[in-house]
This record gives C-alpha cells, sequence and structure tokens, in this order.
C-alpha cells in the first residue's frame, strides 16, 4: 500500500491484507501493534519468572503456592486458573482501564506517546534504532508468548 512509505519504524511495506488505507488507520494500528509488542515482552520475561519465584516468594511471605507439581504457575494452558482469588483480576481489569484512560486522555491533551520515557535518546539516527529494536523485539515476542 502507498500508505506505508517506510516513515515507521519497522515498516517492511508488508500489509498482505490492505488494512493501512489511509494514514489515520496506519497510526491507529501502529499504536495497537506497539501496545500489543510491549505487553508481549513483559509476558515473555513475566511468566517463565513466576513459574520460577511463586513457589518461594509464597514460602517467604507464609502464604500457599499456586504452583503445580511440575513447576508450572496458574494459567489457562496449565490448567489450575482456577485457583487464583478473583479479586487479582479484577484489579487487574481495574490496573488496566486506568492506564488505558490514562493514555487515551494524554492522547487528547495532544501528548505523544513515547517509546521508552525520558530515557530517549535525542539523537534521530539512535531514536530509530531504538524504535526498530523495540518493534522487532515486540513483533517476536508476540510469536514467543502464544506458544
Amino acid at each position: 500500500p502507498a500508505v506505508l512509505d517506510g516513515q515507521l519504524a519497522g515498516d517492511y511495506k508488508f500489509d498482505p491484507f490492505n488494512f493501512s488505507q489511509n494514514k489515520q488507520d496506519l497510526q491507529l494500528y501502529r499504536e495497537a501493534e506497539i501496545r500489543h509488542a510491549r505487553l508481549a515482552m513483559l509476558a515473555a520475561i513475566g511468566w517463565p519468572l513466576a513459574e520460577l519465584w511463586q513457589g518461594p516468594l509464597a514460602t517467604q511471605l507464609g502464604l500457599p503456592s499456586l504452583v503445580r507439581p511440575n513447576d508450572l504457575a496458574p494459567a489457562v494452558l496449565n490448567g489450575n486458573i482456577s485457583d487464583i482469588d478473583p479479586h487479582f483480576f479484577l484489579a487487574a481489569l481495574t490496573l488496566g482501564a486506568m492506564i488505558e484512560a490514562h493514555t487515551i486522555q494524554r492522547k487528547e491533551q495532544g501528548i505523544e506517546p513515547r517509546f521508552i520515557g525520558d530515557a530517549y535518546p535525542s539523537d534521530p539516527t539512535l531514536q530509530r534504532q531504538i524504535q526498530e529494536a523495540e518493534i522487532n523485539n515486540g513483533r517476536l515476542a508476540m510469536l514467543a508468548i502464544t506458544g
């Protein structure tokens, strides 16, 4: 598509279903891709760490361990998700909604989202390298976390 002109990091002109027909759609999809990529990168490291640390942390805090005998943390795919207190899911949903509301509010105020906060370099070449690394690693994490 013509809208894929290589200006965005990670733009390899790949849109076989022609989803990005204009700049607004492209920007919307890019924001969603970055958000999902960041979440997947957190999940890719968080899931194994949860399986490693949940048992010892629970023991240290005097709580029951939710790790199964084969060292699998509670998850839909591991089969013991029902062991988690429903209040945790309510708290996670509330936190996610608060973050999303804050993001929407900042967008309405015209504040552009940043890739890595205040540590962002001022050199455009370094900015592009960081953006490329983030989107490519995020794409890999999205594949990795799905198994």
